[in-house]
């Protein structure tokens, strides 16, 4: 949860997150933040005795919001 929290607030100050235009770049930093998760849950299901799931993308965009925002 805090690393995508983490990997969010990187890719949004990578982007410029302040200005013109900020709140676009937060947006794309949290469709990235939600595909890396998703990617991340897909791949575990080919690992042997692990499980992808949907909720552990939702966990995972909580952790960018929260470091996002708060």
């Amino acid at each position: 949860m805090l690393l995508c929290g983490a990997l969010g607030m990187a890719l949004a100050a990578a982007l410029g997150g302040t200005g013109s235009g900020g709140r676009r770049r937060w947006m794309l930093a949290g469709v990235i933040v939600i595909l890396v998760g998703a990617l991340d849950e897909w791949h575990q299901t080919f690992v042997p005795g692990r499980t992808g799931r949907a909720v552990d993308v939702l966990v995972d965009l909580a952790g960018f919001v929260v470091l996002a925002f708060f």
